[in-house]
C-alpha cells in the first residue's frame, strides 16, 4: 500500500471522529491491515475527542493523544466568513498541537485516514515527514458535505501536502484526478473483515426478508427501499425488510414516518446501528444497496463475504464490485418499478 526506501517502524494515523459506526469499522480494520503489511509496526494516533473507538483500538495501537481536529467540509451549505475564520483559527491550534506529538512519537509516516480534518497533513509537512490522504468519500455527493474553501481549492491543497492519495474505488478516483497529480493518486480497495463467515440461517417463516444496513441518509436510499415493498406487498407479496443504521437524525425521523403512514410496521423493522450486525444476516434471503453515489460498498463486501445475493442501483462503485448475474443484481437507481421487478427475480430460491 504504501512505497518506502526504508521499512516503516512507526506511523501516526489520523480520525475525524471518535464515535463508532460503518466508516470508522474501516479506520479499525485499516489499522490491522497496516500491522499484516508492516510486523512489528507502531501505531500512534489521534482523536478528537474521547468516545468507543478508542476502546475499540487501544488494543490495536501503541498510544493515542486527544487532539481538536477541525473539520474543513460541513453540511452546511454556505459559511460564514466569520464561521470561515473562527474555523481557521482551530485549524492553527490544532497543527500546533499535532506538531508537539509529532516530536514526541517521531513517527516515519502520517496518515490521514479520511478527507474530512485537514490539520495531520499540514503537521506532517511542517514536521517534514511524509503524509498519506486515504480517501473514502466523495464529500458532497455521497454525504451531502459542502467545502469551507470550495471544492477544487480542498482537493488540490490535498494532492499538494500529500506524498500519495488512496481512494477506495476506480469510481472516486474519477471524481479527484482532474485535480491531484495522477502519479500521486491510486486505487486502494479498503480492507473488510468479517469474524465469521460461516453464518447459521436463523429464519423462522418462509417470507422473503430483504436487508439494508448503512448510514441513514437521502443518498442511501432507505425510502426508494420502502417505496418498492410498498408496491410489493400492495401485488400481494410476502416481503420483510431490515433496515439497520438508524441515529436519530431529520432523515431518520423521515424513514419512520413514512413507514407508519403506510402502515408498514408489521414487514419493516427499523435497528439503531451496530458495529455487529451478523445476527441480520442471517435472517436474510437478499442485501439490498440503494445508494445514489456508492463510494466503495463496505456492505456489498460484507454481504458477499457471508454468501448473500445482492440487489444493487447500478451507480457508483457498486458496478466495480458486483459482476451483474452472478454476486447481484443491477437495478436502475431511482426507478422503484425496475428494483421491485429485481427483488421478485430473487424471489427463487435456485437463482439465489
Amino acid at each position: 500500500m504504501i512505497e518506502s526506501k526504508r521499512r516503516l517502524s512507526r506511523i501516526m494515523l489520523a480520525s475525524h471522529t471518535s464515535n463508532l459506526n460503518g466508516a470508522e469499522l474501516c479506520f479499525i480494520e485499516t489499522i490491522k491491515a497496516l500491522h499484516i503489511a508492516f510486523p512489528g509496526i507502531k501505531i500512534f494516533c489521534v482523536f478528537p475527542k474521547d468516545g468507543p473507538l478508542i476502546e475499540q483500538c487501544n488494543t490495536l495501537i501503541d498510544g493515542y493523544e486527544i487532539i481538536d481536529l477541525p473539520w474543513w467540509i460541513a453540511e452546511k451549505k454556505k459559511h460564514t466568513v466569520g464561521e470561515k475564520l473562527w474555523n481557521l483559527k482551530r485549524i492553527y491550534y490544532s497543527v500546533k498541537e499535532l506538531i508537539k506529538y509529532i516530536k514526541v512519537i517521531q513517527p516515519e509516516l502520517v496518515i490521514s485516514n479520511t478527507i474530512v480534518p485537514v490539520t495531520p497533513s499540514i503537521a506532517a509537512r511542517l514536521s517534514g515527514i511524509d503524509h498519506v490522504w486515504y480517501i473514502h468519500e466523495l464529500g458532497k455527493e455521497d454525504h451531502g458535505y459542502s467545502f469551507m474553501f470550495g471544492e477544487n481549492i480542498t482537493k488540490r491543497i490535498i494532492g499538494i501536502v500529500s506524498r500519495i492519495v488512496l481512494v477506495n474505488s476506480f469510481f472516486v478516483y474519477s471524481r479527484y484526478k482532474k485535480l491531484i497529480n495522477t502519479r500521486k493518486l491510486k486505487t486502494i480497495y479498503q480492507p473488510v473483515a468479517i469474524p465469521d463467515n460461516n453464518i447459521e440461517h436463523l429464519k423462522k417463516t418462509d417470507d422473503l426478508v430483504i436487508l439494508m444496513i448503512g448510514r441513514f441518509a437521502p443518498g442511501k436510499g432507505q425510502i426508494e427501499a420502502i417505496e418498492a415493498l410498498k408496491g410489493l406487498i400492495n401485488q400481494g407479496e410476502e416481503i420483510n425488510l431490515v433496515l439497520v443504521g438508524a441515529t436519530d437524525g431529520e432523515y431518520d425521523q423521515k424513514v419512520r414516518e413514512y413507514i407508519k403512514k403506510y402502515d408498514l410496521d408489521s414487514r419493516i423493522t427499523v435497528v439503531d446501528f451496530t458495529p455487529n450486525p451478523v445476527v441480520y444476516y442471517e435472517m436474510t434471503d437478499i442485501a439490498l444497496i440503494c445508494s445514489k453515489y456508492e463510494a466503495f460498498g463496505r456492505i456489498t463486501i460484507e454481504a458477499m463475504k457471508y454468501g448473500l445475493p445482492i440487489i444493487a442501483s447500478k451507480a457508483g462503485a457498486n458496478t466495480e464490485l458486483i459482476n451483474d448475474g452472478v454476486t447481484g443484481i443491477f437495478y436502475e437507481s431511482g426507478n422503484v418499478e425496475d428494483l421491485m421487478v429485481k427483488i421478485l427475480k430473487l424471489k427463487d430460491i435456485k437463482l439465489r
